[in-house]
């Protein structure tokens, strides 16, 4: 199902828009309640321009994007990246005749009148996600992860041990999960709707903590390999303060993942998860907050610029601005003063097969959320579930 919005422009391409109503200065044909992503959006020199948004389907349910050449000559002047787009035109726009094109990855800039078709047809999925409690978001995080179309999402901060996960509910939307989580505290877990093969539930040396008594290696790092990928889940240690032991316990966990990359630099791996850093000034929205805090210090911004120094790359940043943390404290949803602390983190061989990455924001909003939000990379590989879903021609 697909519809036009009149009157609404700069709404984000891959953005998730939900209609209340039909609003009077946003004229729809979309049935109240609608919720779809926006895929472009079209001009007219007479009339208000248009968004095209697509429904959020299933990867069975293709989504359609509204018939543009039947408004000429309304023209396209915004487009998305997709892992695959197939752009078909028949028509004649002036004295220029169309022909039939397809393009498998990347953004392409329309230039003419043409209809477009979305299809996720390949490639693989994945997001990662603190979601503060998955005993008390678990129906957020599968709704989520269903809309999505999420193949794989690792999770952070489930404050549960294995035997406590909800497992029940992943699997009836089709996922397996590994959980490493040692008390209500911390804990990673992996949802994946691929096989998942050599799961592992830390990093080589990783280094313990404890406030008193013997240093505990805590529940904050967990792999598996996922069609040829090794995919980590990753709390990264908070530091508390400056002047807190936990920050140096913060510095020497972030060293032992270095090595970790520098070993895998040349494997398909990504590190997706909290880092607990905000390593630009524009990742917060005050720096003056700030000062004399963690996560903007030097030292840790010195530890996450080292990761990078291996050939990691930071790959949502090339596709999505904005934060994805909000404090509960002090109204900083509402005020959007957040911080950009989640990433994804590939190295340079699956950093090459990156189609398309987003900030799901919303996630934010609603009742209960987590005061974090996922963050999605696609990537172009071929996967066990490519072959159960429709061509279109």
């Amino acid at each position: 199902m697909h519809c036009r919005i009149e009157g609404r422009q700069h709404e984000p391409v891959g953005e998730l828009l939900t209609l209340a109503d039909n609003r009077a200065d946003a004229r729809s044909d979309c049935p109240p309640g609608f919720r779809g992503r926006v895929v472009g959006d079209v001009e007219h020199p007479e009339h208000p321009p248009r968004l095209l948004v697509a429904q959020q389907g299933q990867r069975d349910l293709p989504l359609h994007v509204h018939d543009v050449t039947d408004d000429l000559p309304y023209r396209p002047i915004r487009a998305a990246g997709l892992q695959r787009e197939v752009l078909l035109s028949t028509v004649d726009f002036g004295t220029e005749q169309f022909e039939r094109r397809e393009q498998t990855s990347g953004i392409h800039a329309f230039d003419s009148v043409t209809r477009r078709l979305e299809e996720y047809a390949g490639g693989m999925r994945i997001a990662s996600w603190n979601v503060n409690s998955i005993r008390t978001r678990v129906s957020r995080v599968v709704d989520w992860m269903e809309r999505a179309d999420v193949d794989v999402l690792c999770m952070q901060e489930i404050k549960c041990k294995p035997e406590q996960f909800p497992y029940e509910r992943f699997e009836a939307a089709g996922y397996e999960v590994q959980a490493h989580g040692l008390n209500q505290w911390n804990g990673v877990a992996i949802a994946s709707r691929l096989p998942m093969t050599d799961v592992r539930l830390q990093l080589p040396e990783q280094p313990g903590y404890a406030n008193t008594g013997d240093p505990v290696v805590e529940a904050r790092a967990m792999s598996a390999d996922i069609e040829g990928v090794r995919l980590w889940s990753l709390y990264v240690p908070n530091g508390r303060d400056l002047d807190h032991p936990h920050l140096q316990y913060k510095i020497d966990w972030l060293r032992v993942l270095r090595a970790e990359a520098e070993k895998t630099a040349g494997d398909l791996v990504a590190y997706l998860g909290d880092f607990n850093i905000a390593p630009l000034d524009g990742d917060v929205w005050d720096m003056a907050a700030f000062e004399g805090s963690t996560h903007v210090s030097q030292p840790e911004r010195d530890a996450f610029n080292a990761l990078l120094a291996t050939g990691l790359h930071d790959v949502v940043r090339d596709y999505a601005e904005g934060y994805t943390y909000w404090d509960y404290k002090a109204g900083r949803w509402p005020k959007n003063e957040g911080m950009r602390i989640d990433f994804v983190l590939t190295t340079e061989s699956l950093t090459d097969l990156v189609t398309d990455a987003s900030i799901h924001r919303d996630e934010r909003a609603g009742d209960a959320p987590s005061d974090h939000v996922p963050v999605v990379v696609d990537l172009d590989l071929e996967t066990g579930l490519d072959d159960d879903r429709p061509m279109i021609f």
